[in-house]
């Protein structure tokens, strides 16, 4: 039975990541955009979907030679990828937090590469916000989360660009 998600779990990953571009398109349209955790949750699925996809389809091969080889291309591929997709996790990882700020509520992103900046997003619900940057702080150079007040140290912005986006159809 072709349903039986045992024996497709690449099938089903793919059409999850078709549904998933599907509504990144739909929200976008309605200048909205998903939360992070459910993009992290999502590369979570999708990364897990395609690894054990992939060996289902490999572990189906009839032919022990050729089971075999695409076998060992398919692991020395993990392990040479692995070290990139753990790195585009580091940086594309963005701390984000559900903030007031100037009597609105936000979802505020920092940015702390090199240089510290925080952007806000006005807040919709749990799963999605804006996805226009309504303000933007730049605390200069650092790598630190400054919303993450843990101590109670407040640091410096030295500035703040606020945005008004109007919507035109």
């Amino acid at each position: 039975m072709w349903l039986n998600i045992k024996r497709n779990v690449l099938l089903y990953t793919i059409l999850y990541v078709i549904l998933l571009y599907m509504l990144y398109l739909i929200l976008k349209r309605f200048n909205l955009m998903f939360r992070q955790w459910i993009n992290v949750i999502s590369f979570i699925i999708i990364g897990t979907g395609s690894i054990i996809g992939v060996g289902q389809v490999i572990f189906s091969i009839n032919k022990k030679w050729l089971k075999t080889i695409l076998g060992i291309v398919f692991v020395i591929l993990l392990v040479i990828i692995s070290p990139f997709v753990y790195m585009f996790s580091i940086f594309a990882y963005k701390p984000e937090h559900v903030v007031d700020k100037n009597k609105e509520k936000y979802v505020a992103y920092v940015i702390a590469f090199h240089m510290t900046e925080v952007e806000y997003y006005e807040y919709k619900n749990l799963f999605v916000s804006g996805n226009k940057v309504k303000i933007r702080e730049y605390y200069g150079k650092g790598g630190f989360d400054p919303l993450d007040n843990k101590n109670g140290y407040m640091h410096n912005v030295k500035s703040v660009d606020y945005y008004e986006w109007k919507i035109v159809n």
